[in-house]
């Protein structure tokens, strides 16, 4: 079988490209991958756009008799056709995934006081369920055919990495929320942030005077998901993007936020006016 998987990540402006080639999707799991990663050249600020992936067919399912290709050029099958097999999954359809920008309270830093940063508009919630067409060639008897089967692509945050822009520690790690029974993929405050709260925060201690628009603040998700295929019957068997090697480029936003130290200056106090 030649037919093949392929899950190609498309962003405008700031994400990179990711073009994954996965091997047939059957219940042995995938196999023969190979992956292709582009980025744009130079970093640039601002927010992360909504990235596309994109599901589509490479190739054919499945075996025919309609001949086959040699070095000398086309070439004639000869004796009976080879017998119909199972093809592998092709899929056609896309996801998007979220797009998200920073804020910042206060949005002017101060030097020794707390800034608090969080996401907007998207705030880590879990990506509503997309519906993907799969198609697969079957047999009946030496006669192939093609039947469609639905697919749906979840997705969620996994992790996150906050980089503050003035060469203190990284802050990050596993998005998602343990003590959440209900929702154990959607991001904890802890990670992204909430609006006007300390969950996310960063004290500076040195102005970004020195520096044209401020320190850089940038903050990393990476996000994760998987796929799940009806086998006809209402029962979906789910694979992992990580299984499949069709994880998604991470999303990267990023700020500038200039920071002001505040100095308190003496002066000497009026006369109040009272003679003796």
């Amino acid at each position: 079988m030649n037919g093949r998987l392929r899950a190609a990540f498309t962003s405008l402006g700031l994400i990179g490209a990711l073009a994954v080639s996965v091997g047939p999707v059957q219940a042995g799991g995938p196999t023969n991958v190979t992956v292709t990663v582009t980025q744009p050249p130079g970093p640039t600020v601002g927010p992360a756009p909504p990235a596309t992936m994109g599901f589509g067919q490479q190739g054919s399912g499945g075996s025919s008799g309609s001949g086959s290709a040699g070095a000398g050029g086309v070439g004639v099958l000869t004796g009976p056709p080879p017998p119909c097999e199972p093809g592998p999954y092709d899929l056609d359809g896309s996801v998007t995934i979220p797009g998200f920008g920073i804020a910042s309270g206060p949005r002017l830093g101060i030097v020794n006081i707390s800034t608090w940063f969080w996401t907007t508009p998207y705030t880590g919630g879990v990506v509503p369920s997309r519906t993907v067409t799969a198609r697969r060639q079957l047999c009946n008897g030496d006669t192939p055919y093609v039947k469609s089967y639905q697919a749906e692509v979840d997705l969620w945050p996994e992790t996150y990495t906050w980089s503050w822009g003035d060469g203190k520690p990284d802050y990050g790690g596993s998005c998602l929320d343990p003590t959440d029974a209900r929702n154990p993929h959607q991001c904890s405050d802890d990670a992204l942030g909430q609006q006007n709260q300390a969950s996310v925060a960063h004290t500076y201690t040195d102005s970004s005077l020195g520096l044209s628009q401020g320190y850089v603040v940038r903050l990393t998700v990476q996000f994760t998901g998987r796929l799940g295929i009806d086998d006809g019957t209402g029962h979906f068997n789910f694979y992992s993007l990580e299984s499949l090697d069709a994880m998604p480029p991470p999303q990267e936003a990023s700020t500038y936020l200039p920071v002001r130290e505040l100095e308190a200056i003496l002066v000497p106090a009026p006369d109040p006016g009272f003679g003796p």
